[in-house]
């Protein structure tokens, strides 16, 4: 008996310009070799319009999630946030993310990124959705938040 094993990639950016030439090759060859499902999470609002086209367009095997991710969390971080939450009233997403704390290439805008952190949280409460969480140079950070 022969099983076939389903792989589901639960982290891509494929939408990204680097991945614009290729993309469609790599996505179909993801699906040829078994990646059958792939969550496509958020960076900020300028990302939004390219992850939800290949979602349209490969609506059985892409997935969007949608969240500021800590790395793109400036000082408009309130208006990023303020996109990513119409969005969210718009279209069903998988879950909420890319979301976190990035201590690693810039400490300077910690509060705003945990600031952003929590809202996303009580935004994946709000809407019961799980959250996709990216945490560097920031463990104990991550988890005062989640404790809290």
């Amino acid at each position: 008996m022969f099983i076939m094993m389903q792989l589901f990639d639960t982290h891509t950016h494929l939408y990204l310009k680097q991945f614009e030439e290729d993309q469609e090759n790599v996505i179909n060859s993801a699906i040829e070799l078994g990646v059958k499902k792939m969550i496509l999470p958020n960076i900020d609002s300028i990302s939004i319009h390219p992850l939800l086209e290949i979602c349209e367009k490969y609506p059985d095997n892409c997935y969007p999630a949608l969240g500021l991710h800590p790395s793109s969390v400036k000082k408009n971080y309130i208006s990023e946030l303020q996109v990513i939450e119409e969005w969210l009233n718009k279209i069903n997403v998988c879950a909420i993310g890319e979301i976190g704390i990035d201590l690693y290439w810039d400490k300077s805008f910690i509060e705003e990124q945990t600031k952003a952190f929590n809202h996303q949280i009580e935004l994946a409460l709000k809407n019961n959705l799980p959250i996709i969480i990216h945490m560097r140079e920031s463990f104990n950070n991550i988890i005062d938040v989640l404790e809290n």
